[in-house]
């Protein structure tokens, strides 16, 4: 994650900051990125595969 994406969440909050929210959002915004690099290297799961590998916590 940039630092520059931080500095804008953090700008986007109020002054009086709650940092368990801000916190939360700096991690939802990492795994997002994460998803979105993996997403950009092929390395996904289609419809049907998801549906085998969810299965066996389905039945």
């Amino acid at each position: 994650m940039q630092k520059q994406t931080i500095k804008s969440l953090l700008d986007s909050f109020p002054e009086d900051v709650d940092l368990d929210a801000f916190l939360e959002q700096v991690i939802l915004l990492e795994k997002l990125e994460i998803g979105e690099r993996q997403i950009a290297a092929g390395n996904v799961v289609n419809h049907e595969q998801a549906k085998k590998r969810l299965a066996r916590w389905l039945n």
